[in-house]
């Protein structure tokens, strides 16, 4: 009887350390973060609503990594050398992070990383 035991606990372990990785949740876009390596200017925020690749981007919306999201009539784009760049900046490929409001709009773009060289 003991042993019977032992072997449905270690039945067990072993289904608990292979699920584990399969059941837990994936990160949230805005859980995502960009490689650790890469070293953010100054005038980045902490942190983002989400960072993703840019897909598309046409009049008030913009598709990152699959989601599509307003642009605020009022948003803001950041790159590493300008706080207040040109909306023209923005290319399909550009890895970024950006913030939300409460209307989910996206209010501020920061480019991470250029999808066509550096700007």
């Amino acid at each position: 009887m003991n042993n019977s035991w032992k072997i449905g606990f270690n039945r067990w372990l072993v289904f608990g350390l292979i699920a584990t990785p399969i059941l837990n949740p994936l990160p949230s876009l805005g859980q995502r973060q960009y490689r650790e390596e890469m070293v953010l200017p100054s005038h980045y925020p902490e942190g983002f609503d989400g960072v993703g690749r840019v897909e598309r981007v046409e009049g008030e919306e913009i598709v990152i990594n699959d989601c599509m999201f307003r642009l605020s009539p009022r948003f803001t784009l950041a790159t590493r050398v300008s706080h207040h760049a040109p909306k023209e900046l923005l290319k399909v490929g550009d890895l970024v992070g950006f913030k939300k409001n409460s209307s989910r709009e996206i209010v501020s773009i920061w480019i991470l990383e250029s999808g066509s060289g550096l700007r």
